[in-house]
């Protein structure tokens, strides 16, 4: 295959379709943040997915377009996954100012200063940029290994796609209460505009491991990808209880949630073998859907052990391509494909 030759195996919407619902399902649906029982409110359903899109289908589908198009690896992801997950949080639906209510809980008064609830910043911009970008584009490039390297959106349709999260952003932060001041406004925008540079700047091989470095086993890989929302509901949790210097929790959300992240994307993203990865992700996929059981169980998410079994199916599926692709056919198929980079595992 021509460098710039389309695999025509697989068309170009297929990967892009599961980026854009990937990204929802993972961080909304599974997570139980919305609630699947909208369903039986079919227009409250379809409002609620038509923002979703906008905002986190949008929003995935930028950062892999500019990593890709910038030729950077994990370490922008993350970056970049981050920024999104302060513009969401802090801009559009304002959690990291809110002063109450069930959605931010305990962290409305622990950590609450100047205006802002740092342990729950920190900890939610953090999942954004794993569960929200980092994840899915994992699981779509093991997926469509075909695309991992080509660019999805063509022409126009990323200005479009830019243009639709922002507007989607803009209406959010018109809705929801506890807007922030505009000092607020414009640390998010700085940070989130900071990281997009950095992200942009950094080399595209920084976070991989060297060249031959042995990597960790599959438990441990397992457990890297599983990390970060035990740790963050554990972490959070138990600093608010015992009343701990924000600081300390903080750095603790970090030492325990992003270090694991950082390690796993280490070792995943140099690796032409996709098992590592495909162990990694199911670490993650796996710790939501667990999540998900506890939450109907506990009776605070009706019908989200369905959405437990869809994310089941989703990892058979993409574990049966991985093995056909490393049957005698598939690896004869494989050859035409172009050198990995950064993002392909």
């Amino acid at each position: 295959m021509g460098a710039g030759s389309e695999p025509a195996s697989v068309p170009r919407w297929k990967p892009l379709l599961a980026l854009a619902a990937l990204s929802p399902f993972l961080a909304e649906y599974l997570s139980g943040s919305t609630p699947i029982a909208l369903l039986l409110n079919p227009i409250a359903f379809l409002v609620s997915a038509a923002f979703l899109a906008g905002l986190y289908g949008a929003g995935v589908l930028l950062v892999r377009e500019l990593t890709v198009r910038w030729h950077r690896g994990w370490e922008s992801v993350l970056l970049l996954g981050t920024a999104y997950g302060i513009l969401e949080e802090g801009v559009g639906v304002h959690t990291f100012f809110a002063t109450g209510g069930s959605t931010v809980g305990v962290f409305a008064t622990y950590g609450h200063y100047l205006g802002t609830n740092w342990v729950w910043a920190v900890g939610l911009a953090g999942f954004h940029g794993m569960y929200s970008i980092a994840l899915p584009i994992l699981v779509v490039g093991l997926w469509y290994p075909q695309w991992r390297e080509r660019p999805l959106l063509e022409g126009r349709r990323l200005p479009a796609v830019a243009g639709i999260f922002a507007v989607t952003v803009l209406l959010l932060s018109l809705f929801y209460p506890y807007a922030p001041s505009a000092l607020g406004f414009v640390g998010c925008f700085l940070v989130a505009g900071l990281l997009g540079l950095l992200a942009w700047k950094l080399p595209r091989d920084l976070l991989l491991a060297p060249a031959g470095a042995r990597g960790p086993g599959r438990a441990t890989l397992l457990l890297l990808g599983a990390a970060y929302l035990p740790a963050w509901l554990l972490v959070g949790s138990l600093g608010a209880a015992a009343r701990l210097p924000v600081t300390v929790t903080i750095v603790l959300v970090l030492l325990f949630c992003e270090l694991p992240v950082l390690l796993g994307f280490r070792y995943v993203g140099r690796l032409d073998d996709p098992e590592p990865a495909f162990l990694f992700a199911s670490g993650a996929i796996l710790t939501l859907a667990a999540w998900a059981v506890l939450l109907e169980l506990v009776g605070k998410g009706l019908g989200i052990v369905a959405v437990a079994v869809v994310a089941l199916l989703l990892l058979r599926h993409v574990r049966s391509k991985i093995r056909a692709r490393a049957s005698p056919e598939g690896t004869a198929h494989a050859a035409a494909v172009p050198p990995a980079s950064p993002l392909a595992s």
